[in-house]
């Protein structure tokens, strides 16, 4: 017996060595420089806490919380237009640039929209009208360019996860008979507009392609004038909880998650607490999707995850593009850099599993789009030349391939915290055991800190304006 104890002992402490950490990797971009995301320097682990306290970043391995799902941006289909009207081998090229984790982001999360959405080409349905059967559904026009695109995305990177939203019903379903400007859809079509989503689902999965979240509504609350509906909480709940996840369920879609919501977070917890106040609703409704455009609001996620710890959260749009002012349209800069990857660290640090940026590739001139009524496109992650044949790779591409590059699928956050104002960090531990660290430094002056982790600690030097991600080794 005594053997045996002792034997274990020692596997024990055997076990307690091999999980101390070796070597800190940065990866860095700078601002006014035309290198990115470059590996910088590896500098070794010290088996001590860090003599400084008051430059600490802190790193609390036993803290943990969500897993993560994924970092990317929305292949509308201006955004699958744009690529394919690249050639073959600059198309090939793009895609894997995006989504292939070894030479490129390794995006791992996006978004597509069921029907059209303001970055389409042309106006969709799947049905034609006053089809109540569905007989004459078809997904047609999304082999144009959306499925092209997604399949070729997967053959890269089989872990992506995909969210898909309908902007619109198709118009015959609709209090206004249109897909723009809002209007609402008809209670007796609840049932017909959720067996139309699961039309959707089947076809998709029939050209493998499965889709891992599906949201009731795009922007629920909002009177757009492109394709758009409303549902007041209580509509939106009666449709999703009685009619859309049932008939998900019946159709065998058990791992399809539905989220609620699909908005802006300034009204998060209020409607939540309509959506989510009956037994019914908490057991049914899988998660929570949210919005950036109303502001960074991270107190709303982190109240509503206290009130429903239960519920995943995603943030299923953000663009640095008109809704904030934005001049210089398609083309992003640092401050675009910094300004989405300050949102991305504040939401991962309030339960969000994973971000999603607008449409992922867009043109010169920001788009293509409709019915958007003289509005400005957006910024997009990659801009297509299409005239060239080229592409132009944006300052918003790093923001993003700063996470997705280097946490792996299964990947939890830890528990983090920083010293200043102008460090701000999150931090992942990858299934092989390794820790993921983002670090953004927003000032105008260098900053020397200690990264501590547990009982271990490393000096290192963050550049003013700059975006690290370091990855802790054994």
């Amino acid at each position: 017996m005594r053997q045996l104890i002792s034997s274990l002992a020692l596997f024990l402490v055997c076990l307690h060595l091999s999980a101390q950490y070796k070597t800190a990797t940065i990866y860095q971009s700078k601002k006014d420089t035309t290198r990115q995301m470059q590996k910088i320097t590896s500098l070794d682990m010290a088996d001590t806490q860090a003599k400084s306290k008051k430059t600490l970043v802190n790193i609390h391995t036993d803290m943990r919380y969500q897993t993560y799902r994924g970092v990317g941006a929305a292949l509308t289909e201006a955004a699958c237009y744009n690529i394919m009207q690249l050639s073959q081998d600059k198309r090939e090229e793009l895609i894997k640039l995006l989504f292939d984790k070894q030479s490129g982001a390794g995006f791992d999360l996006v978004r597509v929209s069921i029907g059209s959405c303001d970055f389409s080409i042309r106006d969709v349905s799947y049905v034609w009208d006053k089809d109540e059967t569905l007989s004459t559904f078809s997904i047609d026009s999304d082999r144009i360019y959306i499925l092209p695109v997604l399949k070729r995305a997967l053959a890269y990177n089989k872990d992506i996860n995909i969210l898909a939203s309908p902007w619109s019903p198709p118009a015959w379903m609709k209090t206004n008979n249109s897909l723009l400007r809002g209007g609402e859809l008809k209670r007796e079509y609840y049932p017909v507009m959720a067996n139309y989503v699961i039309k959707y689902l089947q076809a998709y999965k029939r050209e493998g392609v499965n889709i891992t979240y599906i949201t009731p509504q795009n922007e629920p609350n909002y009177s757009a004038p492109y394709e758009s509906c409303r549902y007041t909480p209580e509509q939106e709940k009666d449709y999703a909880v009685d009619y859309l996840k049932p008939a998900i369920e019946k159709a065998g879609f058990k791992n399809v998650k539905m989220m609620i919501y699909d908005h802006d977070k300034d009204a998060l917890l209020s409607r939540m607490e309509r959506m989510l106040d009956t037994k019914k609703a908490r057991k049914r409704i899988d998660g929570i999707s949210v919005h950036w455009y109303s502001g960074r609001h991270f107190e709303e996620l982190q109240m509503t995850h206290e009130r429903f710890p239960e519920k995943e959260i995603i943030n299923a749009e953000f663009s640095t593009g008109p809704a904030i002012g934005s001049k210089n349209i398609p083309w992003s800069d640092w401050e675009d850099l910094q300004f989405k990857v300050y949102e991305m660290i504040g939401d991962f640090n309030n339960h969000v599993s994973g971000t999603i940026d607008w449409s992922m590739v867009l043109d010169l001139k920001g788009g293509p789009m409709h019915h958007r009524e003289g509005r400005l496109g957006g910024k997009a992650t990659v801009i297509v030349d299409k005239a060239n044949n080229r592409y132009l790779v944006q300052p918003l591409y790093y923001a993003q391939a700063h996470f997705s590059k280097f946490i792996q699928p299964g990947a939890v956050r830890l528990g983090t915290s920083s010293y200043s104002e102008h460090v701000r960090a999150c931090s992942f531990m990858n299934p092989d055991g390794n820790i993921i660290i983002v670090m953004l430094n927003t000032a105008t002056d260098k900053k020397d800190l200690s990264l501590q982790i547990d009982k271990q600690s490393v000096k290192m030097a963050l550049p003013p304006k700059s975006l690290q991600t370091i990855v802790i080794s054994k």
